[in-house]
């Protein structure tokens, strides 16, 4: 899922902040926490709908929330006006490879999946993308993060993983060199891969509008429900 930089248009420019915007600190700061609140609760329902099938109904129930949602914020008076609309697109062989070459590979790859029997992804590196145009994400985890939990877990028997709790924990009673050396040896999480081939599909692009009490004109933030994200 994707949601775009929100767009502010004040005395008929557009701008990611308008001029009224920066009255003053008080009322750039309001507008912030508006926006932000706003852009989180909407970013928070439609991450449910990255999974169902773009179709009218998914539509339908999607500006269904965001028109409920937006009501119980025009309801608490920080906004005066809203709208919204939603429409199901197609992501094209041009829009997801710009190069023809690319696409023609793409295509390519396709007819001897046929007969080799591969995928569109795979979850480690392969020779497929030195080949053709995959879309290659390498994540780092936290490594950090799981060799609290493992120390923790190990000293503290029954001992919750609330974050701030696990923090404490690790302050208050450290593991030893010994210990860390042992962990990046033995149990180390190994990279995550994401090695994908990416085809047309269809995705949900919804527009929202709002006037804010003070300060703006009008917000516009864009909203794409993008099951490949």
């Amino acid at each position: 899922m994707e949601i775009k930089t929100p767009q502010i248009d004040s005395d008929g420019t557009t701008d990611i902040w308008g001029e009224k915007t920066f009255k003053t600190n008080q009322e750039k700061a309001n507008i912030h926490r508006l926006l932000l609140f706003i852009r989180e609760g909407i970013e928070s329902f439609a991450e449910s709908f990255i999974y169902e099938k773009p179709d009218k109904l998914t539509v339908k129930h999607v500006l269904s929330g965001i028109f409920s949602f937006l009501d119980g914020v025009k309801d608490k008076g920080a906004i005066e006006e809203f709208d919204a609309n939603a429409e199901v697109k197609l992501r094209t062989w041009k829009e997801l490879y710009p190069k023809a070459f690319d696409r023609l590979r793409v295509k390519f790859y396709k007819v001897i999946s046929k007969i080799f029997k591969t995928k569109l992804n795979y979850n480690k590196p392969v020779i497929w993308q030195h080949l053709f145009p995959f879309k290659v994400k390498h994540y780092v985890p936290d490594i950090l993060f799981f060799m609290k939990k493992d120390w923790i877990e190990e000293s503290i028997p029954n001992c919750d993983f609330m974050l701030e709790a696990m923090e404490i924990k690790w302050k208050n009673n450290p593991p030893d060199i010994e210990w860390i050396t042992e962990w990046l040896k033995t149990k180390m999480p190994d990279p995550i891969y994401e090695v994908v081939l990416l085809v047309p599909y269809y995705y949900i692009d919804t527009n929202i509008y709002f006037t804010p009490k003070k300060s703006v004109d009008n917000i516009n933030l864009n909203i794409v429900i993008d099951n490949e994200s």
